[in-house]
């Protein structure tokens, strides 16, 4: 069934984490140390410290579930006891991270001023999937090359009608359930090949580089920085063979322009890590 916006991000994670066999298993697993590590008092009565010399190294028994060691220390003790000291630590190292994180995080959202608008760099699905809930939540403006405000309001032309099946020839794993195709409104501000601003200081700079899809666009930002959506993955050839992309388009009109971007430029791609051009092979 089509559905007009997409589902929320923690619906589609839970969604997938409960069809995700391996993942439910080690849920279970994890559960299961959890509560065996609590009631440890309750499943021996053995001293995970103390010594006996003369019971070294015994096998597994009724006195001794999992045997002693070296030293003479029953092991099945010390794994229980010794789990709670871990899930101690564990549990201390979550609240510290969450006090110091929760601070930083809220001192970014006080200092660091709000989110301004938001530039797509193409139509496909896994681009816009949650754009919008972020334009709903944020009341921004989109910005977008005509082209590509056209398409995310179509299911064929964002791909989102065939991405299990994109999904399963990346990975190999076939998705339990569909997830469902969806539409996005059109831009709020869209230009057609090229479009210039200046942003809290900087220079923006958006040009429309056809290849990889019809509607690809590539954004600088003060000429130092360059976000290029599904161009320039490191380790990765440039894809045109999805539906409107074009091996033609990207060698006639997106390589050159790709090309000339100087050394020192820091390369922020749609996928995978961002990287100084230049450097990436050193």
């Amino acid at each position: 069934m089509r559905s007009d916006r997409p589902r929320s991000f923690w619906k589609t994670a839970a969604d997938r984490f409960v069809h995700d066999w391996a993942a439910m298993l080690g849920l279970v697993l994890v559960v299961l140390i959890i509560v065996l590590c609590l009631a440890a008092p309750l499943l021996t009565d053995q001293d995970p410290a103390k010594l006996d010399v003369e019971a070294r190294y015994q096998a597994p028994s009724a006195e001794h579930i999992l045997g002693t060691d070296r030293l003479g220390r029953d092991m099945f003790a010390r794994l229980l006891y010794g789990g709670r000291e871990t899930l101690k630590i564990t549990f201390s190292a979550m609240v510290l991270a969450l006090i110091f994180g929760g601070a930083i995080g809220i001192a970014a959202g006080v200092f660091g001023g709000t989110a301004d608008l938001l530039i797509l760099t193409h139509e496909h699905f896994d681009h816009i999937w949650f754009l919008e809930q972020l334009r709903d939540r944020l009341e921004i403006p989109v910005i977008a090359c005509s082209l590509c405000s056209e398409r995310i309001q179509d299911i064929k032309a964002n791909l989102s009608n065939i991405s299990d099946l994109l999904y399963y020839f990346k990975t190999g794993i076939v998705r339990e359930g569909k997830s469902p195709s969806f539409t996005c409104r059109e831009a709020d501000i869209t230009f057609d090949d090229s479009y210039e601003m200046d942003w809290r200081g900087h220079h923006l700079r958006m040009q429309r580089l056809p290849g990889h899809s019809p509607a690809s666009t590539v954004i600088w930002l003060d000429e130092s920085h360059v976000f290029s959506g599904d161009y320039l993955i490191l380790e990765e050839k440039e894809i045109t063979r999805l539906k409107g992309g074009s091996t033609e388009d990207y060698e006639n009109i997106a390589r050159p322009v790709l090309e000339q971007i100087p050394d020192g430029t820091w390369i922020c791609p749609g996928h995978g890590s961002m990287y100084e051009k230049g450097q990436q092979d050193e």
